[in-house]
């Protein structure tokens, strides 16, 4: 069973991380061939879950979006598409890539520094976030813990590390499964907004499949754990 996970999990980690990041000029660049890869993992995976033909299908959509309308804008105004809708605005972007934006107050925490009591949004989650990465070794971020890209990444982390294992430990898969289910089930949200906000059908797209990834990899790892 371990076997017909590896490298598929860790890697389609690494490529989701990828594709939700911020495309610098040289990431702007390599995204055909991302999604080229990304659409020939999930079709060679198609035998192990048939959600990876939907994946496949959605690598292939968004490769097709991506000429289409990258080609249309050009690199800096698909860059400003990026942060319009993801990183800029106020008093918040219209979908920030952080989990405690769609949790209302889970994980937040009244705090008091002169006259009223104010909400700190997502500081309890911030710091729950932040002893799961150190207790990994992980400490150093460029975005805050509860950053999809860093939450991405830390799945990439620990399914490379149970892929490094000839029979893993049981607790690293629960690790994992815990985490899925307490940090990144928030993804649904997040599409609803960015198919609500977003001017371009290639980020609908990237979000859809990442979603669609999270829950064919709940699947893998049940069995996994069973």
């Amino acid at each position: 069973m371990q076997s017909r996970h590896c490298p598929i999990r860790p890697l389609t980690y690494y490529i989701a991380a990828r594709l939700v990041d911020y495309p610098y000029d040289e990431d702007f660049e390599k995204l055909p061939e991302l999604l080229t890869e990304a659409r020939r993992v999930f079709e060679d995976a198609a035998e192990i879950h048939e959600g990876f033909r939907e994946l496949a299908g959605l690598a292939d959509k968004a490769l097709d979006l991506f000429r289409e309308e990258a080609g249309r804008l050009g690199r800096d105004m698909f860059q400003a598409e990026y942060v319009a809708l993801f990183e800029l605005g106020m008093p918040q972007p219209p979908c920030p890539l952080r989990e405690h934006v769609y949790k209302e107050e889970a994980g937040s925490l009244k705090v008091r520094l002169e006259g009223p009591y104010y909400t700190a949004p997502g500081l309890l989650l911030m710091a729950e976030l932040q002893a799961l990465y150190a207790s990994e070794g992980l400490t150093t971020l460029r975005y805050p813990p509860d950053h999809l890209v860093v939450e991405l990444e830390y799945m990439h982390h620990l399914t490379t590390k149970q892929c490094q294992e000839e029979k893993p430990p049981r607790s690293i898969l629960l690790k994992q499964e815990n985490f899925l289910k307490g940090h990144l089930d928030w993804l649904s949200k997040l599409r609803c907004c960015v198919d609500k906000h977003s001017k371009l059908e290639y980020f609908k797209t990237i979000i859809r499949l990442v979603e669609k990834y999270i829950e064919v990899d709940q699947d893998l790892l049940s069995e996994l754990i069973s």
